[in-house]
Formats: C-alpha cells, structure tokens, sequence
C-alpha cells in the first residue's frame, strides 16, 4: 500500500495495495506485527523536544467502554491522522479517488496527491478505518508534532464480493508530521520509515467500533 511521491515534500501512499511492491521510501521491508500487549515506543534524543505524555486512562470509565487504541489517542496530531485514515477508507469504499471531507484532512501541500492514497484500491472494500498504532509523538512546535506509526499496508482491504481481503497482511512503519492551520490539525506528509513494527499489537476497528 504505501507508495512515495516527491511534491513540496516526499509522502507515502497508505492506502493503496499495490505500492508496497512499487517501492517506498523505507529502507527495509515491511513487517508483519507480532503480539504485543504494549505498543513499543520509541526514546527520543535529549536534544529534541520533549515528547508528549500519553493521556492517562480514567479510572471511571465503565467496563462497557473499549480500550483506547493506543496511549496516545488523546493527542490532536493522532486525532487528526485517525481523521484521515478514516475518511480516505471511505473515499475508498464508495469508488471516489477523493471526497471534499477526505481533502479536509490534509494540507495544500499533500491535498494534491490524495488520488495517490486511493487510486489504487478502488472498488475494493474498507471495513473500518485504516487500521494503525502511534508508538511516538513529538512535539516540534506549538503547530508541528511529528507522529511515528505503525500501519496496517496491505490485507485490510476486501472485495466486495467474497469479503475477504485481496492481499496477504503486512505491516509498515511511517513517519507522519501534523500541522496546526487555521486552528485545525492537519496531515501533511506521510513518509514510509525504517524503524522495527516488531511487536506492535494494531488493532482493525471496524465502523461499528470506531
């Protein structure tokens, strides 16, 4: 799925099946994820700025209510990528290379490649949004936090017809950054990495669980 472009800036093409053969930009393979009950993170160097803090599970929550899908889902830069996974899903899902709501969660600098995250896969079949575990945040700035995940790139997507995914599951490592314009959070580059998914757990929400 992920498939890297040169605009303003290099970006990874998520969601499209094909393009972990037509190349990425990480320098290793992609990884199938191994079992883990806790996400791995990733240090960051004493130089750079400091890493936000996990938001804290509420211990009034009911035991009806489902897990957070990671520590850091309380961040706006996480927020905004489920945003965007989201909603290209759906663009997906519904034959679009794009809709007005799926442009919405980037910026102009990667709102012109969005048929480079859809292309690819249309006609198939999105069960929930892009499946993926940020394993680091980094804040670089008030408006500017680079986000480390962890992808689900190959094997969510089904067929229409049989319901079954059309390609055997694989995993990949990204580095995203999300910038504050507007006073909203947006997605602006989405890069295929070379750090280890090794035992990260990512979960596939379906649309009646997200």
């Amino acid at each position: 799925m992920p498939r890297t472009v040169s605009a303003a800036a290099t970006v990874s093409s998520v969601l499209l099946a094909a393009a972990l053969s037509a190349g990425c930009t990480s320098s290793g393979s992609p990884k199938a994820d191994a079992p883990s009950s806790t996400p791995a993170t990733s240090a960051t160097s004493s130089a750079a700025p400091t890493s936000t803090t996990p938001a804290p599970s509420s211990s009034s929550a009911t035991s009806a209510a489902p897990p957070p899908l990671s520590p850091f889902e309380a961040d706006p830069a996480v927020r905004a990528l489920r945003l965007f996974g989201a909603e290209g899903a759906r663009a997906i899902t519904a034959g679009k290379v794009t809709t007005p709501a799926f442009d919405a969660t980037m910026t102009p600098t990667l709102r012109p490649d969005a048929k480079l995250f859809t292309g690819d896969e249309r006609g198939l079949r999105y069960p929930g949004p892009l499946p993926f575990t940020p394993v680091r945040v980094q804040v670089r700035s008030g408006t500017e936090r680079e986000v480390r995940l962890c992808i689900v790139a190959q094997g969510f997507a089904v067929s229409p017809k049989t319901g079954k995914p059309v390609t055997k599951r694989a995993v990949q490592a990204i580095d995203a950054t999300v910038v504050r314009q507007g006073g909203v959070w947006l997605v602006n580059t989405f890069e295929g990495a070379s750090f280890s998914c090794a035992g990260v757990t990512i979960q596939e929400p379906t649309w009646s669980q997200s």
